[in-house]
């Protein structure tokens, strides 16, 4: 098990709240990268690959293996085009989009990758199409958003349980639902097994992870609380809580005193324009920790899109000490 003594943030600084162009859904075919998904998941997942590959390479990034490289991108990278659903891809799309990260993989041990989060839907009834062929309409669909997390260790994620009102472009004429408020779908969101995956261990460290809207909502405090109750024991002391989001801003943290508190933001929020790092105090944001200047996103890295904030940029923070 790797024994890492501190942390070095990565963080993939793009917008992510209007979605991105058609121009840039288009994939590589020349690409092994997601053979196999539909021509808007395959493009973003070879450009994901490559800004992490990218970043793995740029200066400044620490080589000590003792040394945790945390790489965050925001919520909602993983969304197409606009359309009847928002940009948001299949069930089965979801799935594949997985086995293609884990695939990807990290660039070393020494790394964790939280991959901004998947947009997908599901039917409330049977099929994505009904008898005559029809498409499902928005509303007899439910909406959900998963991060997926990387670690030499392989692939888990975290579902985000609530839906915000500036989660979707174009706005829905009517309020719509997430699994959350699905009668059918919300049992299994409410099982433990869902609940724990927000706690993410990497060596001997123990991410705690959110996706926006779950923040405010107190989600990792939720887990936190039934963790005894549910295993027999306290819940993992949190070294790293880390926001991945599209609006939103750090509230309570709850990594432990000396740990760090991390926000990777599409819409731009944190306090350097769409990222932020603290140190934590007793629940409290403290020392804020600045990046080195930014590394731009040019060329077959960048994503065509309408929104200008955060500029697209890899911002490598110094690396801090992890609490003993």
């Amino acid at each position: 098990m790797s024994n890492f003594t501190a942390v070095q943030l990565l963080a993939y600084r793009m917008p992510t709240y209007d979605p991105p162009t058609a121009k840039s859904l288009v994939p590589d075919s020349s690409s092994r990268i997601g053979q196999g998904l539909d021509a808007p998941a395959q493009a973003l997942m070879q450009r994901f690959a490559a800004v992490l590959n990218y970043a793995k390479g740029l200066p400044g990034v620490d080589a000590k293996a003792t040394t945790l490289k945390l790489f965050v991108a925001p919520e909602f990278y993983f969304k197409g085009l606009g359309g009847d659903h928002w940009g948001s891809f299949t069930f089965n799309s979801m799935i594949n989009m997985l086995a293609a990260l884990k695939e990807i993989g990290v660039p070393g041990p020494d790394w964790a990758v939280v991959a901004g989060t998947i947009i997908f839907y599901l039917p409330t009834t049977a099929g994505y199409k009904h008898a005559d062929g029809s498409a499902v309409t928005r509303d007899e669909c439910v909406y959900a958003n998963v991060a997926p997390v990387i670690t030499q260790g392989g692939l888990t994620y975290v579902l985000k349980h609530f839906i915000s009102r500036i989660d979707y472009l174009p706005k829905p004429k009517a309020p719509i639902k997430s699994l959350w408020q699905s009668s059918v779908f919300s049992p299994c969101l409410a099982e433990w097994a869902e609940q724990k995956a927000r706690f993410i261990t990497v060596g001997n460290r123990t991410i705690g992870l959110e996706i926006c809207l779950d923040h405010d909502q107190n989600q990792l405090a939720d887990a936190i609380n039934l963790y005894a109750t549910k295993e027999g024991r306290a819940a993992p002391p949190i070294d790293l809580h880390v926001i991945t989001s599209c609006g939103m801003e750090i509230e309570t943290p709850l990594a432990r005193r000396n740990g760090y508190v991390v926000l990777c933001d599409g819409n731009g929020f944190g306090e350097d324009v769409g990222s932020q790092m603290n140190k934590v105090g007793d629940k409290a944001v403290a020392d804020l920790i600045k990046p080195a200047k930014p590394a731009s996103l040019t060329g077959a890295l960048a994503v065509s899109t309408t929104q200008t904030e955060p500029v697209q940029s890899i911002a490598v923070y110094p690396t801090q000490l992890l609490p003993s």
